[in-house]
């Protein structure tokens, strides 16, 4: 029996590139995700008033002190721009929730919102691996 060559190529060839089109449909999604997790997790950051003591130069948030006065102001409160370098997601909820501490002191505020908005915000933080300059 004699085998069409041309008709196995041209099957082979279609199942290539519709896998290689399903992978780069799921990569795309993965990376949306990502970034829809990013811009979600800085505005859980921004809602619950994170950036009157911290900064993320990685992520463009900037430090608003609002109406503090100057002795009020924490200028040792670090930029989070690498926080995931030094500290994985579990360590990073016990110590917003106030059961750890970094250097000899609790984290200032226990972490106040929901519980989806916590495990964003940890996923996020988690992923900051850029140290701040």
């Amino acid at each position: 029996m004699k085998r069409d060559t041309t008709s196995i190529a041209v099957v082979c060839f279609g199942v290539t590139a519709v896998a290689g089109l399903m992978l780069a449909g799921l990569f795309s999604t993965g990376v949306s995700l990502a970034q829809d997790n990013a811009a979600a997790a800085s505005a859980i950051f921004m809602d619950h008033e994170c950036q009157g003591c911290h900064s993320i130069q990685v992520a463009k948030v900037e430090l608003d002190v609002g109406d503090l006065e100057p002795d009020e102001i924490d200028e040792d409160a670090p930029d989070l721009s690498g926080v995931g370098l030094e500290h994985e997601q579990d360590w990073i909820k016990l110590y917003l929730k106030k059961k750890v501490k970094y250097e000899g002191e609790k984290h200032e505020k226990k972490f106040r919102g929901t519980d989806e908005e916590f495990e964003t915000l940890t996923s996020w933080l988690s992923t900051l691996k850029t140290e701040p300059k």
